[in-house]
């Protein structure tokens, strides 16, 4: 597994991020970025969907625990 937090964001840059721990060639790719609202949900779930089974994605901050139940 190999994971990337970011703690001040990062949901707008979450699908480059994704790929390049997908390309670091980790069996498991967890993505962690900070939510600033609900509708940071809406494209992180999409990204989890794409790579179903090999992607763990979460998102912090209030507006993300959503992403965590």
């Amino acid at each position: 597994m190999r994971s990337f937090h970011d703690f001040t964001g990062g949901v707008a840059d979450a699908a480059s991020r994704l790929r390049h721990l997908r390309a670091s060639g980790a069996e498991v790719a967890k993505l962690a970025v900070t939510a600033t609202r609900l509708a940071d949900l809406v494209g992180l779930a999409a990204l989890g969907r794409a790579d179903a089974g090999h992607t763990v994605i979460l998102a912090m901050g209030e507006p993300g625990v959503a992403s965590r139940v």
